[in-house]
């Protein structure tokens, strides 16, 4: 087992550098803080030395997570639906005050 420094870049654990025991290879997946991080990189390595330090993480999902293929548009597509969710809930409270005050209306008027 190898200790290797690793950087997170971002997510519950950015910016932070821990040591991290591993085996030959680096792990493609690491844990932290409750998010699993992907092996984004490390620095080139010397002439001579198989490998330095210290290793990049991105979380798995995030900005930086190159691991994922980005679809054109998603950011757009999600922003869009956040909006019309919005504004159904704000219409929907409306309609439903508008509906309970006819029932009330209603009920009065039938007595």
């Amino acid at each position: 087992m190898t200790l290797f420094s690793v950087i997170f870049l971002d997510g519950p654990c950015a910016h932070d550098t821990r040591k991290i025991e591993m085996g030959a290879q680096v792990d493609p997946t690491v844990a932290c803080g409750g998010a699993i991080y992907v092996y984004r990189g490390s620095e080139p390595p010397a002439p001579g030395v198989p490998f330095t330090g210290p290793l990049f993480y991105a979380e798995s999902g995030g900005p930086y997570d190159n691991s994922i293929e980005r679809i054109k548009g998603e950011r757009d597509v999600y922003r869009a639906w956040g909006n019309l969710r919005t504004a159904l809930r704000s219409t929907s409270s409306k309609e439903l005050r508008r509906v309970e005050t006819a029932r009330r209306r209603i009920r009065r008027a039938v007595r």
